[in-house]
């Protein structure tokens, strides 16, 4: 098994989050916390070391993450809170960091951009 060159961060909804998706206007029954949960966000980002390096890949790069959870839901962005900052992105999601991740299959990892 081998180490890769990234960090990891989980990142799962919290209730203002779960509010958020339930508020948009899809005529879609309301979820629950725990079915917005079942599949959290794992994100792959740089190396680390310690607590304060954690913070700071998230403190650089949420508004990435941010914007990646909000289009998983709704894919206008005039829909998205506008004002997104590192408090209401705490307050919208729990997040794990990791900073070790290890490869345990021995296929090439391979890459796939959106559109």
């Amino acid at each position: 098994m081998n180490s890769i060159n990234r960090s990891a961060v989980i990142v799962v909804a919290k209730k203002p989050f779960l509010d958020w998706v339930n508020g948009l206007a899809t005529g879609a029954p309301a979820l629950t916390l725990e079915e917005i949960r079942r599949d959290p966000g794992v994100y792959l980002i740089p190396e680390y070391e310690g607590v304060a390096g954690a913070e700071g890949m998230l403190r650089d790069g949420f508004d990435t993450i941010f914007r990646d959870q909000l289009s998983q839901w709704w894919s206008d962005p005039a829909a998205w809170p506008a004002n997104r900052t590192l408090a209401l992105f705490n307050k919208w999601f729990a997040h794990h960091s990791h900073s070790t991740v290890r490869d345990t299959l021995s296929a090439r990892l391979t890459r796939s951009n959106p559109g």
